[in-house]
């Protein structure tokens, strides 16, 4: 995914971050591994702590599913590529960049066309209905915000402009599977759409996302692919556009 440059007036946008739930054939026949390592092959003290931790938990997890029939394997082999003990697999389709947080057998798309597919997103087409309601909310709170000292964006992390580059900004809703109640307070309307809807999120939550004027993102993607990225557009500069793949736009 990229944007374009925005050469006028600041891109907002609503991410919701959900979880890739279902389990459908792989978008190749089998995933090939190349011969990348990652660059957690040398794990500090914390981080051995961690997966010390994962590997106890999993142990019931893993008779749970035994006395069904069935296995974690999956998870297992997320855990050893995780931790730099496999090599990363092979990018699933161009452009593709495959990080080292990869669950094997998933399926995967360039694009998910999310509202057509209301069995898989049955959230999805009354969010978009509901856009009017998130960006008057949005705008509310822009307004305040300007009459006073203080500012709604704050800078991403250093991470996150490498990958994306600059001008980008973020107001953060949940994240982590915790909502910021103080945040949550600022936006009650959209907060109680989004509870209403059931939306499997994932880790990395919902945030308002600005990009401001005379910035573009770089070509990328999310690298792990159990999360997808729902994009809801609240304010876009006349005639700019995102770049989803290839020459598909998204207004």
């Amino acid at each position: 995914m990229a944007f374009t440059n925005i050469s006028r007036g600041s891109l907002v946008l609503l991410f919701v971050y959900t979880a890739l739930t279902h389990n459908v054939q792989a978008f190749q026949s089998g995933v090939r591994s190349v011969a990348r390592c990652t660059t957690l092959n040398v794990l500090s003290p914390r981080q051995l702590q961690f997966w010390e931790d994962v590997d106890d938990g999993l142990v019931d997890i893993d008779k749970f599913y035994g006395a069904k029939g069935q296995n974690i394997d999956r998870i297992r082999t997320f855990c050893q590529r995780a931790q730099g003990n496999l090599p990363l697999p092979e990018p699933a389709s161009e452009g593709h960049q495959p990080s080292e947080e990869h669950i094997d057998d998933l399926s995967a798309k360039p694009f998910w066309e999310v509202t057509a597919d209301t069995q898989s997103f049955p959230w999805a087409e009354k969010l978009e209905q509901n856009a009017n309601v998130i960006a008057e909310e949005f705008t509310q709170q822009i307004l305040q915000k300007e009459n006073t000292d203080s500012a709604l964006f704050s800078g991403d992390s250093a991470w996150q402009s490498k990958v994306m580059g600059t001008g980008w900004s973020a107001f953060r809703l949940q994240r982590l599977g915790v909502w910021n109640v103080e945040n949550c307070a600022k936006f009650p309307k959209t907060y109680d759409l989004l509870k209403e809807l059931d939306i499997p999120l994932a880790v990395r939550g919902v945030c308002f996302a600005r990009q401001t004027p005379g910035t573009g993102v770089g070509a990328h993607t999310d690298g792990r692919n159990f999360i997808l990225t729902s994009h809801l557009g609240l304010k876009i500069p006349e005639g700019r556009c995102i770049v989803l793949h290839d020459d598909e736009l998204w207004m």
